[in-house]
């Protein structure tokens, strides 16, 4: 909408009890904000009873109509239900708060992490993603989709398991100690091993199944040798006006390279 950071913020903490949408028509006309956001939506509005359609359908309407005759945004702040319901049915009350939105954006946790999500009457879907929380500038940003953070989890899971074991193990080993919605545990299982980072064995037969084990790292190398990205190579750009020569240098991946050995007419240490 055009937020620089720089613009007032106006805030009110009891606006018109007796008439609250009155008293915001006249905010709105003496302000004139882009955006107004009431928290919670049960405590502005004057309702006998939330799950009631036809007194939450009037009392939608209204916001709904003062945000189009202002031209402002309206946002209002809502709770879900305590059950397990998701998307549009996990709002708490009538479904006609639901009905008369344009954009809901629902937000969860699931004990470990923070996801967003929103269902549009117009334009496309946010699909329910992870929020990633910056501590040292305080701020968040949209993450990885909760799809693809929990499969990430659940490969991580896996390998942990593997990690663990002496020897290979069928898959059946891995559904026991890896809990996980079968579907979700299989693809991850594949995608692992298509990664390298578990290799499988066996033929998948009867007999000759599958066996999984984790990748072993490659020994690390000889301290007494030097890989041959630390040889130095002459400076093409010539030596420099002001200064000692500088050298340069390849870095690769040592694991790929041969090793010169110590004392060898190729060897040269580097002096720092």
């Amino acid at each position: 909408m055009g937020a620089t950071g720089a613009q007032a913020i106006f805030i009110s903490t009891s606006i018109g009890k007796e008439d609250p949408i009155s008293a915001l028509r006249k905010m709105i006309a003496e302000v004139k904000p882009v955006w107004v956001v009431i928290d919670p939506l049960f405590k502005f509005i004057a309702v006998k009873d939330g799950n009631s359609y036809s007194e939450m359908s009037r009392a939608i309407d209204i916001i709904h109509n003062l945000a189009r005759d202002a031209n402002v945004h309206i946002t209002v702040i809502h709770h879900s239900t305590k059950g397990d319901r998701s998307g549009g049915d996990g709002i708490l009350g009538s479904s006609a708060i639901f009905g008369g939105i344009d954009t809901a954006i629902i937000l969860k946790s699931d004990g470990k992490n923070r996801s967003i999500m929103s269902i549009q009457r117009y334009g496309v879907d946010i699909p329910e993603s992870v929020l990633v929380f910056d501590a040292t500038t305080r701020t968040t940003s949209l993450g990885a989709s909760q799809a693809m953070a929990t499969a990430v989890t659940l490969e991580q899971n896996i390998v942990s398991f593997l990690v663990l074991q002496t020897q290979p193990v069928s898959e059946n080993a891995v559904n026991q100690h890896v809990a996980a919605d079968s579907g979700a545990r299989s693809a991850a299982l594949r995608n692992i091993v298509a990664s390298g980072t578990v290799v499988r064995t066996g033929a998948g037969k009867k007999g000759n199944p599958f066996l999984y084990a984790a990748k072993k790292e490659p020994p690390a190398p000889d301290p007494t040798s030097v890989p041959a990205a630390s040889v130095v190579k002459e400076n093409p750009f010539g030596p420099c006006d002001d200064g000692p020569d500088i050298d340069i240098l390849n870095f690769v991946n040592p694991f790929s390279l041969p090793v010169i050995p110590k004392g060898s007419e190729e060897y040269r240490e580097i002096q720092i």
